[in-house]
């Protein structure tokens, strides 16, 4: 059994959210089998959107990152 640590980019690129990047998202989803646990992607995708319109995804700089 393999075990993957994807970004959260990453499946966010899979579920549409960056479409320079969705068909790379798609190929490490094949590759690692994870598709399985994304059986209804529309259904991923929609819950997707309703978080997305409830939330503000920040950019994150270095100085932020070296905060303690």
């Amino acid at each position: 059994i393999m075990k993957v640590l994807l970004d959260t980019n990453v499946v966010l690129d899979y579920l549409g959210a960056n479409k320079n990047f969705t068909d790379e998202a798609e190929k490490v989803f094949n590759l690692a089998e994870i598709r399985r646990a994304v059986k209804d992607r529309t259904l991923v995708k929609r819950k997707y959107e309703i978080l997305r319109a409830k939330i503000n995804i920040l950019p994150v700089t270095e100085n932020d990152s070296n905060k303690k």
